[in-house]
Parts: structure tokens; sequence; C-alpha cells
């Protein structure tokens, strides 16, 4: 991959412009943008949740696991537990991070707290995470979470 960096005065300071130039649209290209994409959205370090007569304003990577229980999110963090109303969809949305991983129907782990797998009942895994959090890694779920820990 050749990488070149060229000044042009018709693109704005706060909001710089990357092209991507090859041959063909590619699997390998796709990729490349979207991590591209991904970076930028990065930038969202906090998230803000309204709860029963609060919002509450987290740190994205203090997250450890989002999971819905009834109709409630539950989101475990480093610090608390956070209830909301919130639909893990929209909530997974608004964060847009490269670290958090759906291993459910229900549930949405952040892999930068994962500390081990292990084998559950049919077909199964256990995500054990940290502050001693665990959530059951559906079978549908295991393989694209395995792809991501690139194991």
């Amino acid at each position: 991959m050749k990488i070149v960096f060229q000044i042009s005065t018709e693109v704005p300071d706060e909001q710089p412009m990357v092209i991507v130039r090859a041959k063909e649209n590619s699997v390998e290209t796709q990729r490349f943008m979207d991590y591209i994409r991904q970076y930028q959205s990065e930038n969202v370090k906090l998230v803000t949740v309204k709860a029963e007569e609060e919002i509450i304003v987290l740190k994205v990577e203090t997250i450890i696991l989002l999971d819905v229980v009834e109709e409630e999110l539950l989101i475990y963090t480093t610090e608390r537990l956070v209830c909301t109303k919130e639909r893990l969809v929209h909530f997974c949305q608004r964060i847009k991070n490269q670290h958090f991983v759906q291993i459910s129907k229900h549930a949405v782990i952040n892999i930068n707290h994962l500390q081990s797998l292990s084998e559950s009942f049919a077909g199964n895994m256990t995500a054990h995470l940290t502050q001693d959090n665990q959530s059951v890694v559906s079978r549908r779920y295991v393989k694209d979470l395995i792809a991501r820990l690139s194991v």
C-alpha cells in the first residue's frame, strides 16, 4: 500500500479529505475505508444515557457489557450499573465503536474488557469480562466473535 500526503487549500482545516485509489473496489479497500470511518467516529468518547430521573454521562471505554433484561437496557461500566429504556440497537448506533461486539440478540460486549471465553452448553460460550461480569455468547455469534478476536 502506498500512502501519500498532499496539501490542498481547497480542503477545510477541520474536515480533512481522504481519497482511496485502487484498481477496483475490493474487500480490502472496503475494509480500509471502514477502518477510516471507524477512526473518525471514535472521536466521540462520551455518551449520555437517560435513566430514571437523571441524564448520565458515561465514558465509552468504561462500558463493559450491554444487556437487555425484559424491557430495560442494563449498561455495566467499571464504575456502576445504569438502567435505561433505550433500545440496544439505538444505543450501539450512537456509540459506533469497533470494540463493541454483539454476542447474542440481547447482549453486546466491549472486547477491551473481555478476559476469557469458555465453552458452555450446546455450542454456546461464556464471555468472562472484567469486574466479574459474564454473559453467554450465543452459538450464532461465536464465529463472528472469534473472527473479531483474530483467533
